[in-house]
């Protein structure tokens, strides 16, 4: 991924954008909205530093929180910890377009 993302933390410390759950799967929204299930997700948006959904963008533009809360959004890393260098990340995105 870029090196302008924050490194992955922890799993079940608090989100911090590095976007690695979304560029390892894409998840059954984004399977729903996209049409895909090729990762890394099509959704990923690169803003302020970080990575964010988005369909939850287009969610908050239009008041909603049903797919934030689907997704999990405010609770905290849910990616296994992997050590990053056994993974194969060559693939991965620089940055997602919004």
């Amino acid at each position: 991924m870029t090196d302008k993302a924050p490194p992955k933390p922890k799993e079940g410390a608090p989100c911090n954008g590095c976007g690695f759950c979304c560029a390892a799967e894409v998840c059954p929204i984004g399977v729903r909205v996209f049409g895909t299930d090729v990762a890394p997700c099509p959704g990923m948006t690169f803003r302020d530093g970080r990575f964010l959904c988005g369909v939850v963008l287009v969610e908050n533009i239009i008041g909603g929180t049903e797919i934030a809360n689907a997704l999990g959004v405010g609770r905290g890393c849910d990616s296994e910890d992997f050590d990053l260098e056994d993974i194969g990340t060559s693939d991965l995105p620089d940055q997602a377009s919004p």
